[in-house]
């Protein structure tokens, strides 16, 4: 029996030897180049002057001849501090000397992050490079991109203050000291996932390298160090990648340090490498249209801003990509953004979409590229020229946007019907956005953290806080769907779209489920597959919206409608069920309208925890509460709602406005009455093949209207075939 027992025991750790043999990762490793000695790292540049020193004065002078050489490469045409500091949401290109030296103190002083908590720092002021005082990775990796570098630097370069440059050397030591690199990938490191690899290369170590490069502080010894740092940092990113946004922002990493450090004997197939793979992603990230595959506006900027990235470094240098035409895949993509762009010139949070440009960016890109439709909605129409369209589809990302002109008293819808986007997808398929006069009514809720043990990541992604549908208070649950997760170039869209002088109209399906929603796929989950929902949206230009919500079950439901206020609007109640939004300023108003308000029950949350509901997030960690206003059905299998969206002035009646179903001669099809003090629109939608008839009128279309005046005199008449 002990044989037995020490055989058994054997097995188990021959077992587990194998185990950790097999599991063991394979392929490239690095070295540190810290760990070479002088002469080593000398080898690794091609500089004649270098080489000469050496050879006839020995390594000091060779050491000494570099020193010299990169103080005279600094001075011309070197990478300065960035226009936009994005993870301290500083636009520096906009802001005063002042505001530039106020920020620099801060940073000084360690008071690192807006709207975060700080870092904990050493008893040498520096901060502890691996302690995380919250639960969020996200938060340590925004520590390891020293994005405040730059800004001491700028601040450096008007004043010459030494505090600058000695707070930048001494944590540059610290941090090289402290946060080697690992021998492989490892997108768990928070130092060195690849993405804040990239990200420090070309926002702050090169632009800081030249900076402070002649301050007396910053010795010969600090830019030894920093430069065999930077040659790890151009090391890595050649031998390991990721994908998606995150691989732009590597490559570009790749590709600023090849081309600001030539003088590395790799630099030349480091550059190769990088702009092989922009280019590669150039055509497997950007739709036709120029939409982003990942779906999101917050990474649809950024992609166009890391791709502007790549073409300023090219047109500097006097390089291409090898194949892909760079300028022209930005002006679609930032054609994607100018329509967007909500009236008052802020964006919707589509999928993880909180990662904040301004439209003032859109009017540097217009005067830059010499785009005029770019100036004018940067400028709000006070240069350039209107875009040619007021309403557009994106179809490969199932975008739709109805808009009533380019002012900012403009009528906008947003419909999103397309695919999940990836990781930073959220469950809102079919969502809308509203916006009237100048003000944001109905709005995506935001994002407000990356961190998964947050409950609030998980409402925030969910259905829960978007304006879409819930089945018996359960989410759509596209995440749960792997392929979801590895987002594709799209070639078309499943939704119906046309737009015409008089009308826009859209409609789009979800077929994919409603669970109890997680981040990720419970083994027990319970998903209700039966039914489908459908958005029909119709804009009577320029004056209103109808939605038609048609949900199709084989199972008794019960349904719940939401829309989500932006913070600051504030809700009264209508007669019939009716809710009526008015503007932060009070000077505009939204009227939501049921059809057939006696079926349904109405309720409104606002900062809600337990469920989670009624909250908004503007930013990364910002939250406050927030309406959402819930119109819930009977428990049945299928239901529909119509509703009303009808903008007002302040001073319109909205009581006065009627909005009413209306006898039809087939069972497929649904029509209703809006009365307003112009007269009376009558709109038909039908899924039938034979003509219909509803109220006076008679229409084969799947979707027509007739308004008529006071008087009783046609005035529109529209029909989609």
């Amino acid at each position: 029996m002990l044989a037995n027992r020490i055989f058994n025991r054997a097995k188990v750790r021959l077992k587990k030897a194998q185990k950790q043999l097999w599991s063991r990762p394979s392929g490239p490793c690095i070295e540190s180049a810290q760990r070479w000695d002088l002469e080593e790292f000398l080898h690794h540049f091609e500089i004649e002057n270098v080489r000469l020193a050496h050879a006839e004065s020995g390594l000091q002078a060779a050491q000494d001849a570099l020193i010299e050489h990169y103080a005279a490469r600094v001075q011309t045409e070197w990478l300065g501090c960035p226009d936009l500091i994005f993870d301290l949401d500083l636009p520096v290109a906009r802001m005063s000397q002042d505001e530039i030296h106020h920020h620099a103190e801060k940073f000084l002083r360690g008071d690192l992050f807006t709207n975060a908590q700080q870092p904990k720092h050493q008893p040498n002021g520096i901060p502890d490079w691996r302690f995380n005082p919250t639960t969020d990775m996200a938060w340590l990796r925004r520590l390891h991109r020293h994005q405040w570098w730059p800004l001491w630097g700028q601040a450096y370069a008007q004043t010459k203050d030494e505090r600058y440059a000695q707070a930048f050397v001494d944590q540059l030591t610290d941090w090289i000291a402290n946060c080697p690199p690992p021998a492989r990938k490892d997108e768990r490191h928070p130092q060195w996932r690849l993405m804040e690899v990239g990200q420090r290369m070309v926002v702050s170590w090169i632009p800081a390298f030249g900076l402070f490069y002649a301050s007396p502080a910053f010795t010969t010894e600090a830019k030894m160090r920093m430069l065999r740092a930077i040659y790890d940092h151009a090391r890595f990113l050649s031998l390991f990648q990721t994908n998606r946004n995150h691989l732009l922002r590597e490559s570009n990493g790749l590709a600023y340090v090849a081309t600001y450090f030539p003088e590395f004997q790799m630099a030349k197939q480091w550059q190769q490498v990088a702009f092989e793979r922009l280019d590669q992603e150039l055509g497997e990230q950007i739709n036709q249209d120029g939409t982003h595959i990942e779906v999101s506006t917050g990474y649809q900027w950024l992609v166009t801003d890391e791709f502007e990235d790549t073409y300023d470094l090219l047109q500097t240098h006097g390089l291409s990509l090898p194949h892909e035409d760079l300028a022209g895949q930005l002006r679609k993509m930032y054609r994607v953004l100018v329509h967007l762009t909500r009236p008052d010139g802020s964006f919707p949070q589509l999928n993880d979409g909180f990662l904040h440009w301004s439209h003032e960016d859109l009017a540097t890109a217009g005067s830059k590229f010499g785009w005029a439709d770019l100036r004018y909605v940067g400028t709000q129409g006070k240069e350039g020229v209107a875009p040619e369209k007021k309403s557009i589809a994106f179809e490969n990302a199932g975008l739709y946007i109805m808009r009533s002109e380019w002012s900012q008293d403009a009528n906008y819808l947003l419909f999103d019907a397309g695919p999940f986007g990836g990781p930073h997808g959220h469950e809102d398929k079919l969502s809308i956005e509203v916006a009237a006069f100048g003000q944001p009514f109905l709005v995506d809720s935001g994002s407000f953290t990356y961190d998964p043990k947050n409950c609030f990541r998980t409402y925030f992604v969910d259905s829960r806080s978007h304006n879409t549908v819930l089945v018996d208070g359960k989410s759509q649950v596209r995440r749960w769907t792997p392929a979801n997760l590895h987002p594709q170039l799209e070639e078309k869209s499943d939704a119906i779209w046309q737009s015409t002088d008089d009308f826009d109209y859209v409609a789009a399906s979800y077929r994919e489920g409603y669970g109890e929603y997680a981040m990720r796929k419970p083994a027990e989950a319970k998903v209700a597959s039966d039914v489908v929902h459908t958005r029909r949206v119709l804009f009577v230009k320029p004056d209103y919206w109808v939605v038609i919500d048609e949900l199709s079950g084989v199972e008794a439901h019960e349904y719940q409608l939401l829309f989500h206020t932006q913070p600051g609007v504030t809700l009264s109640t209508g007669s019939e069920q009716r809710t009526i939004l008015t503007s932060t300023l009070g000077n505009a108003r939204l009227a939501l309208i049921p059809a057939r308000p006696e079926l349904l029950a109405r309720e409104e949350k606002m900062g809600e925890e337990d469920p989670v509901q009624g909250w908004y997030s503007a930013g990364y960690n910002q939250k406050q509460p927030a309406t959402t206003i819930i119109y819930r059905s009977p428990n049945t299998s299928s239901f529909l709602f119509a509703t009303l969206l009808y903008p007002m002035r302040a001073d319109e009646d909205a009581e006065r406005i009627r909005f009413e179903p209306l006898d039809v001669t087939d069972r497929s099809a649904r029509a209703y009455t809006i009365t307003t003090a112009r007269g009376t629109d009558t709109i038909l939608f039908s899924d039938s093949a034979k003509s219909v008839r509803f109220g006076a009128f008679e229409s084969t279309a799947s979707v027509a209207g007739v308004r008529t005046g006071n008087d009783g005199n046609k005035l529109i008449e529209f029909e989609l075939t």
